[in-house]
């Protein structure tokens, strides 16, 4: 089979998966995305994948838009795929994908159905372009069944055109669901010492990083010497600095941190906090389980699909400070507990984020999509 997998964002993710499906036997795969992007996850990229990087025009220059397109659309045309897989949405090129629909099947992955709360770099794309992108594909993939019963609902959608996938093992050199062999103990004795509560990604309101802010004092008093580390950047980081009570208590990279340091901050961190207010799914939670790291976070969106209270993880109420300091002192004050949520994370992560099972279940879509291509141009 030929795929064309082609995407604007989510950078790590798609070279990771496209990889993954590339992998497989009789698959053929295509690799159209912003060069600049793709360069420091090249390492990645595997060695039977046709690259097609393309440059990124900014959305506000129409031509060199139009152009971008017109590049894309001919590497599409000359790879001749049996398969186009598209990630997520973007403004203008959401517009060719009824002429992409009509000559190849067309798979969608719908990484955010709907847009988060105060995430305004999203919000470039009007919600009706994601939608119009969402219904022109013959399949549709969701990282979780609750993200699957949302979009089918909210568009009307058969449920039997969405394919739930799980998001693939990230975090590490490579991608292979578990942190180097001698890792785990080390990282783990270093992490009982020095305590360090991570918050990492996109800082933007639906992220809820206030809760985790307004949560330090209620850690610090049980647990003086934790540290609150934050990496990432989003919206002004001013205003989260205002609210901090002691700010020596935290440590911030506000920056787009990189994958070098973002695999230290996790092999360092004793606990991550996904404190959202909204969520679908994250590409956190792999990377802490790729570190053998417990994950508390909120119940929101498909969170629970991948973090199973008690076993994987823990989980707390949305919008609740004095839950999420009760769920860190626990944690904290039960190494044993953190050490068993951290290894049922990781073997959660090897057996259903692995390349293999995530690949396995991208080419079952595929087969699936141009199946009903085929019967809709036999109608």
């Amino acid at each position: 089979m030929r795929v064309s997998f082609v995407s604007f964002d989510y950078t790590e993710y798609c070279v990771r998966t496209a990889s993954a499906i590339a992998e497989l036997e009789d698959v053929q795969l295509q690799l159209l995305m912003p060069g600049k992007r793709a360069e420091e996850f090249a390492d990645y990229i595997a060695p039977s994948i046709e690259t097609a990087f393309f440059q990124r025009a900014r959305f506000r220059q129409p031509l060199q838009q139009a152009r971008m397109l017109r590049s894309i659309w001919q590497s599409i045309s000359d790879f001749s795929p049996d398969v186009v897989h598209f990630q997520g949405a973007h403004l203008w090129f959401n517009f060719l994908l009824r002429r992409i629909a009509r000559r190849f099947p067309l798979v969608v992955t719908a990484h955010n159905p709907r847009h988060h709360v105060g995430d305004r770099s999203s919000r470039k794309t009007p919600q009706w372009v994601m939608d119009m992108g969402f219904k022109a594909a013959s399949r549709l993939v969701v990282h979780g069944d609750l993200l699957k019963q949302q979009l089918c609902d909210y568009l009307n959608i058969e449920p039997t055109r969405v394919s739930v996938i799980p998001h693939i093992a990230m975090g590490g050199r490579e991608a292979t669901g578990h942190v180097d062999a001698a890792a785990p103990g080390v990282a783990r004795a270093r992490r009982d010492t020095d305590v360090r509560i991570l918050f990492f990604g996109r800082i933007w309101e639906y992220k809820g990083l206030e809760y985790l802010i307004k949560a330090q004092p209620l850690v610090t008093a049980q647990h003086p010497d934790a540290r609150f580390v934050i990496g990432g950047e989003g919206e002004d980081f001013e205003r989260y600095r205002k609210m901090m009570t002691n700010p020596e208590t935290f440590e911030l990279h506000i920056e787009r941190v990189s994958d070098e340091k973002r695999e230290r901050l996790f092999a360092d961190a004793t606990i991550v906090v996904l404190p959202y207010i909204s969520a679908t799914q994250s590409g956190v939670i792999p990377i802490a389980f790729n570190h053998s790291v417990p994950v508390i976070a909120t119940d929101v969106g498909a969170l629970r699909e991948v973090i199973h209270h008690e076993r994987t993880g823990l989980l707390i109420p949305p919008r609740d400070t004095e839950a999420l300091g009760k769920a860190i002192n626990r944690l904290l004050d039960h190494p044993q507990l953190r050490a068993e949520l951290g290894s049922n994370g990781n073997l959660f992560l090897q057996e259903q984020c692995s390349d293999q099972a995530v690949g396995s279940a991208h080419l079952a879509a595929y087969k699936q999509a141009a199946q009903a291509f085929s019967e809709a141009q036999h109608r």
